[in-house]
C-alpha cells in the first residue's frame, strides 16, 4: 500500500509554514500518522507543490527528527505545480511507473484540488484544524478491509 502523503492540514497546521525541528507536526497526527502506516503497511511518498526541501533525502531526515517510524517508498517524492490537476497528474505519472492500481493507494491532504474524481475515491481529506486523527486512522482501515471507497470528506 502507498499513502501519497502532503504535509499542510495533514501534519500541520493551516497557516504554520512547515520549519524543520521546530515542533511544527502536531504529535497527535504523527501518532495517528505512524499507527496508519504500521496497519496498512504502507510506504510513504510525499506529495508537494514546495521546492524549499531540495534533496528528498532531507525531507526523510526533517520526518525522522518529528517523530515518523515508518517506510518510505525509495521514489519518494512527487514534485506538482499549482497548475490545476497537476496533483493529480503527478500521482498518475507516478502510479503509472510503478504499476500502482487505485486500489493500492490512498491520499492524505486536506484540500482537493490539483485531484480528478478517481483521486478523490482514494482520499481521506483531513481537517485543517484536527489534522489527521486515530478516528480517520480507524475509518480508513474499516474502508480498506471492506473495500469500499474512501470518498471526499471522510470516508475512502
Amino acid at each position: 500500500m502507498i499513502v501519497f502523503l502532503d504535509l499542510d492540514g495533514v501534519l500541520v497546521h493551516e497557516g504554520r509554514a512547515f520549519q524543520p525541528a521546530r515542533g511544527n507536526v502536531s504529535e497527535d497526527a504523527m501518532k495517528a500518522f505512524n499507527q496508519l502506516v504500521k496497519e496498512i503497511d504502507a510506504e510513504v511518498v510525499f506529495i508537494s507543490n514546495r521546492r524549499r526541501f531540495g534533496d528528498p533525502e532531507n525531507l526523510k531526515t526533517i520526518l525522522r527528527q518529528e517523530g515518523f517510524e515508518g517506510k518510505f517508498h525509495d521514489d519518494f517524492c512527487i514534485r506538482t505545480s499549482l497548475v490545476p490537476l497537476s496533483r493529480g497528474k503527478g500521482i498518475d505519472d507516478w502510479c503509472e511507473k510503478h504499476s500502482i492500481k487505485p486500489e493500492d493507494y490512498i491520499i492524505l491532504d486536506d484540500k482537493t484540488r490539483g485531484l480528478a474524481p478517481h483521486h478523490i475515491e482514494r482520499l481521506m481529506q483531513t481537517s485543517t484544524r484536527r489534522l489527521l486523527t486515530l478516528e480517520n486512522v480507524e475509518e480508513i482501515c474499516n474502508a480498506l478491509a471492506q473495500q469500499t471507497k474512501l470518498g471526499h470528506g471522510n470516508s475512502l
